[in-house]
C-alpha cells in the first residue's frame, strides 16, 4: 500500500515486539523515517537491522523504560536529535501504573 508517508518522521513507542514491531516495519516499508523506543536494546537492534534491510531511511532506536525515565528529558532529546515527529504511535503493553507504585 502507498499511504503517502515517505520521508515522514515517525516515533513508535513500544516498538521491539508484537504490534509495535509490525507497525515499525510497516512504516519502514512506506519509506518513513522510523524512531523506535522500547526497553530491550537487543530486540531494538534486531528491529533496526530489519528496517534497514527494507529501506535505508534514516531509522534510529532508543532503549528506554518510559516508566523509569524522565519523559520530558527524553522528549527534548528525541526532538533535538530526530526533529519534530509527524506521526506518533504509542504501543506500550501492560499497565501505565509505575512498577514502583506496585512495590515490584
Amino acid at each position: 500500500m502507498v499511504f503517502g508517508i515517505e520521508d515522514k518522521n515517525v516515533l513508535v513507542v513500544g516498538a521491539s515486539k508484537g504490534i509495535g514491531k509490525s507497525i515499525s516495519l510497516g512504516f519502514a516499508r512506506e519509506r518513513a523515517k522510523v524512531t523506535a523506543i522500547a526497553r530491550s536494546e537487543d530486540l531494538l537492534v534486531d528491529l533496526y537491522t530489519e528496517m534497514k534491510e527494507i529501506t535505508d531511511s534514516n531509522h534510529a532506536y532508543y532503549a528506554a523504560d518510559l516508566m523509569e525515565s524522565d519523559a520530558n528529558k527524553l522528549a527534548r532529546q528525541l526532538i533535538s536529535e530526530r526533529g519534530i515527529f509527524d506521526i506518533v504511535v504509542h504501543c506500550v503493553g501492560g499497565s501505565l501504573v509505575s512498577r514502583n507504585a506496585l512495590g515490584t
